[in-house]
């Protein structure tokens, strides 16, 4: 194999190819290439995109378990402590055992945003305790200008007085299954300025009442939501997708508030939209009658998509009165009805562009 003409023309690649490259591989392979050459024995300790995933690696059954690597812990550990070049991404799937696990998990955290200067984290953890504290990021005693992007499942982050949190760079933040006081929520997106994207998804908060206040944020997507009243302040806000709890509870259909919508292209929600009271005084002015048309409401809106409609007459006006209010509306997708809704043009209930 040394000797081989694909052999020799691989190696005289430069390291910036060779590890991209690596990052293609499952990280325990990555780590095997070690023993092809010299040249070999260390590169792996640069790669740029990192993935450790437990179930890649045996489980532990074993309390004293040597220093052999076979550990997921004990492997990170290694690696991340060794590691002292830039990294570009770095995704952890992990369960969380006991507290000194959680201590290392820290550590590493802060290495990779203070020495790595990592651009994307994401960070997804499991417990053998359902009972457990969800783990909170050490963000609080780091410089994370360097993240751009974070994704967390089952985990958070809080900026406290006295122990502030700043992502001044995060352009993109991701929640699943963060079940939390509304506090943190609030906090959460305190601490991001320059937020673009956000996506919770099967997330709860000890209280019926949740804001989500941004003047950057421009797509915002809501899924399994555990929560019953939104109020959102994102006047930039292009992009607004939300979907009711899975069995479809008229209970759990969330009763949204907006600050300001004018600026939304699209928009992607069940039924329950159409059912809140708080946006139809959005959508038509306190002069007109209540299904009276208002004037141009959504001049930006090109796409439109309402899932799971009753057919009732409020539905059937709203609906109406949201096309008559977008003078730039394009596609009205998919809309998904157990009634007749013919009186509002059977051509937005398909694909077909909108005269």
């Amino acid at each position: 194999m040394k000797g081989s003409t694909g052999y020799r023309r691989i190696n005289e690649l430069p390291d910036e190819i060779l590890l991209h490259m690596l990052c293609f591989l499952p990280i325990k392979d990555a780590v095997r290439t070690s023993i092809l050459s010299k040249r070999w024995m260390y590169l792996w300790m640069g790669i740029p995109s990192l993935v450790f995933d437990e179930k890649d690696f045996p489980l532990r059954r074993r309390p004293r378990l040597p220093l052999d690597g076979t550990d997921l812990f004990t492997v990170v550990d290694r690696f991340m402590m060794n590691h002292h070049k830039f990294i570009r991404s770095l995704c952890l799937l992990l369960t969380l055992r006991k507290n000194s696990e959680r201590i290392l998990l820290s550590s590493w955290i802060r290495h990779a945003i203070a020495v790595n200067q990592v651009e994307e984290l994401s960070l997804q953890i499991s417990y053998s305790d359902h009972r457990n504290e969800l783990y909170e990021l050490p963000l609080n005693s780091c410089d994370c200008r360097s993240i751009h992007h974070l994704k967390l499942r089952g985990s958070y982050f809080c900026s406290r007085l006295g122990s502030e949190v700043l992502l001044s760079s995060l352009q993109s933040l991701s929640l699943f299954d963060v079940h939390s006081n509304v506090a943190h929520f609030s906090n959460m997106l305190g601490a991001c300025p320059l937020l673009e994207k956000l996506i919770i998804c099967g997330c709860s908060a000890h209280a019926d009442y949740v804001q989500i206040s941004s003047k950057s944020l421009r797509t915002l997507s809501i899924k399994n939501f555990k929560f019953a009243k939104l109020e959102i302040i994102a006047p930039s806000l292009q992009t607004f997708e939300c979907d009711c709890y899975p069995e479809h509870d008229e209970n759990c259909c969330l009763n949204v508030l907006f600050g300001d919508i004018h600026s939304i292209r699209i928009l992607d929600a069940c039924t329950c939209i159409c059912d809140v009271s708080d946006l139809s005084c959005l959508l038509y002015s306190p002069i007109d009658a209540p299904h009276g048309y208002a004037g141009d409401v959504l001049p930006c809106l090109r796409d439109l998509d309402i899932d799971c409609l009753h057919g009732n007459e409020w539905e059937r006006r709203f609906v109406k009165h949201i096309i008559e209010g977008a003078p730039s509306l394009q596609y009205a997708l998919e809309l998904n009805s157990k009634a007749d809704f013919d009186d509002i043009g059977s051509a937005t209930f398909t694909r077909a562009e909108l005269a």
